[in-house]
């Protein structure tokens, strides 16, 4: 067993490393911590069937703060394209109530088998697409439509909630695809985080769950220790975050999302 004092450090490390790349990605911190959590848990005496589980409620609690803080010093920045964000956080927020709904009903195999394809695709997607690389202006921006908006964002905001995501590894190439600048295109998805967050934190929290089988550490399906590490940890992380998207270049930013994917793609196998 792991000394606890060592778990607190680590977690603290997720913590802080998850809050700088929310703040230079855009990304809510699940696709970091669902991997690293889900892995720590089965060194646990926690049963398999709840291991995903989680993981998944925990990361969504911890995406509530540390997208939070992110999202200030984005908004502090100028960075944040409120007129976007209004039109999409509505249907985000749908579909993570919709995706709330069945999370704790679907089997930890699937719910694994599904942060890999989805981790898998949104590589294959953003290296094929070599317009991703590309330096944009808001100039070149051209804004989605009422539908793509309604079932881009729906469909975000459902199966984030089920993997435990905030939804950036979707949302950011579906703007960078309408040519929005690196910058705006993660500090808008970082913003769309929260309805994720709460729906699905709700939905986790109040599910039918059996109280013997889950440590007394945890609320609901969420395991309090790594949520209150790791959101302490975000707070110092985002302001760095925020320090580097305003140094580099969209070309650096994007090329360097996809490589922490592609760690994470492996994280999430082995």
């Amino acid at each position: 067993m792991i000394d606890a004092q060592l778990i607190i450090v680590l977690f603290l490390i997720v913590g802080l490393i998850t809050g700088m790349f929310s703040a230079l990605f855009g990304i809510g911190g699940g696709v970091i911590i669902v991997p690293l959590l889900y892995r720590y848990f089965s060194n646990l005496d926690l049963p398999d069937r709840l291991q995903m589980h989680v993981a998944v409620a925990t990361s969504l609690l911890t995406m509530l703060l540390i997208t939070s803080n992110s999202i200030y010093w984005h908004y502090k920045k100028g960075d944040i394209l409120i007129p976007e964000l209004k039109k999409m956080l509505p249907w985000v927020a749908v579909g993570a109530f919709v995706g709330s709904m069945l999370g704790s009903r679907i089997g930890v195999i699937v719910l694994h088998d599904l942060l890999v394809t989805v981790l898998l695709g949104a590589i294959i997607l953003k290296v094929l697409k070599i317009d991703f690389f590309k330096n944009y202006s808001m100039h070149d921006f051209i804004h989605p439509t009422f539908t793509h908006n309604a079932v881009v964002c729906s469909l975000v905001g459902f199966i984030s909630v089920l993997i435990g995501v905030g939804g950036s590894i979707m949302t950011v190439p579906y703007l960078r695809n309408a040519k929005m600048p690196m910058l705006n295109a993660t500090s808008l998805s970082v913003s769309l985080v929260p309805a994720v967050s709460l729906f699905g934190t709700l939905g986790y929290m109040f599910a039918i769950k059996s109280t013997i089988a889950l440590p007394s550490s945890c609320w609901g399906y969420v395991y309090m220790p790594a949520f209150i590490c790791i959101s302490l940890g975000a707070v110092l992380g985002a302001p760095i975050g925020i320090r580097l998207a305003h140094v580099l270049s969209d070309r650096v930013i994007a090329s360097s999302y996809v490589v922490l994917l592609l760690v994470l793609l492996v994280s999430a196998i082995y």
